[in-house]
């Protein structure tokens, strides 16, 4: 008998703020003064999305370990609570940004984060790499050559489910640009 996997992929958000497929590659890098030990699925999930990107000749990800740890809170919230989706039922974590933020303790001068979400009735890292890269929303957060850092926060469910948060940060503001220069309707 043949076995049926459920899975779903979530839209991602993205928001920022400014205040003052089965490729090997290189170990992703991490990012920061700590580092973080990763699981094998999470360590293979940025190992594919990085193999995408190297692929398209984009920079490489780095693991930031806060975006590490905000997504797998947010991952083991939702298979606790029996939800799926970007907005979280807990108010001070209610959307991807405020996660991030609870996660760091702090407010950065910048920071533009976006989220990707993925669940399985089953474990498979490959099939949700796949699933994130054929979506249109999904795939523009995998490769935005804007986004510097990722972080995968995998939880698996006492039922065998895989719950997964993929999230994107920028912590570089853009280029400032010169003067705005307004167009004449003459």
């Amino acid at each position: 008998m043949t076995s049926l996997a459920l899975c779903v992929g979530m839209l991602f958000m993205s928001s920022s703020f400014s205040s003052s497929t089965d490729v090997t590659c290189a170990p992703p890098a991490v990012a920061g003064s700590f580092s973080i030990s990763l699981s094998e699925q999470e360590t293979r999930f940025v190992e594919l999305t990085n193999a995408e990107r190297l692929r398209l000749r984009l920079p490489l990800l780095q693991i930031d370990p806060v975006l590490v740890e905000a997504a797998r809170r947010h991952s083991r919230e939702m298979a606790e609570k029996d939800y799926f989706s970007h907005e979280s039922p807990t108010p001070e974590l209610k959307t991807p940004m405020r996660r991030y933020l609870a996660a760091l303790g702090a407010r950065p001068p910048y920071a533009m984060v976006a989220e990707n979400l993925f669940y399985c009735s089953r474990v498979d890292v490959n099939r949700g790499v796949k699933a994130l890269l054929e979506s249109t929303y999904h795939r523009e957060n995998m490769l935005n050559p804007a986004y510097e850092y990722v972080g995968v926060g995998i939880h698996e469910g006492k039922d065998g489910s895989f719950w997964v948060t993929q999230m994107f940060l920028r912590r570089t503001p853009p280029q400032e640009e010169g003067p705005a220069v307004m167009a004449s309707s003459r």
